[in-house]
């Protein structure tokens, strides 16, 4: 299992975070997407089934539901 340290400093991970992942993308497997908001305490995982790399209109709609999620 990985752990935050594995991603990069601990410190950045401190508040929750929308992790929005297209799952057709080649380039970056979803399974790493997975690995981080597993290790990430706050995260959700979105896997918009329609994106890949580039995005999609699903994954923008994605994107704007995590920020009107996070938004105050």
């Amino acid at each position: 299992m990985l752990s935050l340290e594995d991603f990069g400093s601990p410190a950045v991970f401190s508040d929750r975070a929308s992790a929005d992942h297209g799952r057709r993308d080649l380039s970056c497997p979803a399974d790493t997407a997975y690995a981080l908001a597993q290790a990430w305490p706050d995260a959700e995982l979105t896997l918009v089934d329609d994106s890949g790399h580039k995005g999609s209109p699903a994954f923008t709609d994605a994107i704007h539901a995590a920020v009107r999620r996070f938004s105050p």
